[in-house]
């Protein structure tokens, strides 16, 4: 069915407005986990996007972000049927090719994520055909590598899989985009504990181990130094859970199942470590106020209370537990403290920490620490 159209141009304006208006908000919802108001704002916007005319790309846009939402969301059937849509609109149109690749690839997400592993290679094949043919998409091409890699590790064909995140790997680091090695990694870490669990060879067991523990923990402390960019100790919470969590569940898991119990200390005494702040000087009109201090690094530890007592994320009030005193950083800056002893507020962003001098004098995890953790801003 047609919608009639706006009785005059102003109108039109006026409609598109909108639509765009609730399609920015609705995207903005998506990426804060809001699902069910991006689902209801992009259905507003495809709505009026109808209203308005001749305007098939943003509704097919539309369509393909809802089947992402409908995805998140676990309603793989609404997703496959949105992403359907989407794609049969964009092939209606000229010189969206592109766009009809980021279908296919979405499709193969969602056959992944009902267990239509056929399915699901189909569509990561076609969509990684396509953007083989297209300039400047080799990080798509990655993806879809990485996506293959993962459908192959689901269906038990390990060698497959591992070619494929091999390639994802190579492109990744030839694109100088060594902050998605991270999740390659962990697959590659998943498949190296997956072969050695079917291994019957004791030695072979081990060194498959030890492997994956050398894909794991470098990743796990490039995405754990990532929480570190985020002002508050609520959102690095949220962050250490939601998103870094899965790395570093991974890392104290091959640790135990290797019996590494040196690997496990540096392991807590790493996750305790609670970044460094970097205070300006008072005379900087963005200085924070109150602190009577000059430039300085302020080495923080765990024993600071992550949502406070009284739920703001500030440092803890007297009686709360004095600083951890077991490892401290290699070369600590000049000036070093807890949160507690400053009185600090926590609304601050913070660097990560040096490599961890352990009692022993060892440095913790140092033969896992990449040469430079790379920046990652997820924000």
């Amino acid at each position: 069915m047609t919608e009639p159209m706006p009785d005059s141009p102003r109108e039109r304006a006026r409609i598109l407005e909108e639509a765009r208006t609730f399609d920015r908000h609705a995207s903005e919802a998506h990426k804060s986990g809001k699902l069910q108001i991006a689902e209801t704002k992009y259905k507003l916007a495809l709505n009026l996007y109808r209203q308005a005319g001749y305007t098939e790309r943003e509704q097919a846009n539309c369509h393909r972000d809802l089947g992402n939402v409908y995805r998140d969301a676990g309603r793989l059937k609404k997703a496959e049927q949105s992403q359907k849509r989407a794609l049969n609109m964009f092939e209606q149109l000229e010189g969206t090719e592109r766009d009809q690749a980021d279908c296919h690839q979405n499709l193969g997400d969602v056959y992944r994520g009902a267990g239509r592993l056929k399915k699901a290679e189909q569509s990561h094949k076609q969509a990684l055909t396509m953007y083989q043919q297209l300039e400047g998409t080799e990080r798509q091409q990655a993806a879809c590598h990485q996506n293959l890699g993962d459908v192959y590790r689901d269906a038990g064909r390990l060698e497959e899989a591992e070619a494929e995140y091999m390639q994802a790997r190579s492109t990744l680091q030839t694109l100088g985009l060594s902050h998605e090695l991270p999740r390659v990694d962990l697959s590659l870490a998943q498949l190296r504990q997956t072969q050695a669990e079917q291994s019957t060879d004791p030695t072979l067991r081990s060194r498959l181990l030890e492997e994956a523990l050398g894909f794991a923990v470098p990743a796990m402390l490039q995405m754990d130094a990532a929480r570190l960019q985020f002002p508050t100790e609520q959102k690095r919470l949220k962050w250490s859970t939601e998103v870094a969590g899965p790395y570093i569940r991974k890392a104290f898991e091959l640790a135990e199942l290797v019996g590494d119990t040196t690997l496990v200390s540096d392991l807590i005494a790493h996750s305790r470590a609670a970044g460094i702040i970097e205070l300006v000087t008072n005379d900087d009109p963005d200085a924070v106020s109150g602190l009577g201090v000059s430039a300085a690094e302020i080495f923080l530890t765990a024993s600071v209370d992550p949502d406070g007592a009284d739920g703001t994320g500030r440092a803890g009030s007297e009686g709360d537990p004095e600083p951890n005193s077991g490892p401290t950083p290699e070369d600590p800056p000049s000036q070093s403290a807890s949160a507690h002893t400053l009185g600090v507020d926590m609304l601050l962003k913070r660097k990560p920490v040096p490599t961890l001098k352990m009692p022993n004098g060892r440095f913790a995890l140092e033969q896992y620490r990449p040469q430079q953790l790379t920046t990652i801003k997820y924000v």
